[in-house]
């Protein structure tokens, strides 16, 4: 057994690979509308809501890590 042998029905072409990967970019960005669309806001909105939150998720990590930093060295914050 040396592998798999396709012949012709795996074989596929160019235009083929890029009419799928089209289609299935239209179809993730067409559900994704829908999705935020159900919600009562537009899509827009939640990408600023998730960018908000990876931000406050940055900050929280950051301030810990200050805070470790503060009393690993026994410094007094300014």
């Amino acid at each position: 057994m040396r592998g798999w042998k396709w012949g012709k029905a795996g074989k596929m072409n160019i235009k083929a690979k890029i009419a799928i990967f089209l289609f299935a970019i239209f179809i993730s960005l067409f559900l994704f509308n829908v999705i935020a669309s159900c919600c009562c806001c537009g899509s827009v909105d939640i990408l600023k809501i998730g960018k908000r939150a990876g931000y406050e998720i940055i900050a929280n990590v950051l301030a810990q890590e200050k805070a470790l930093m503060i009393a690993s060295f026994n410094i007094a914050p300014n």
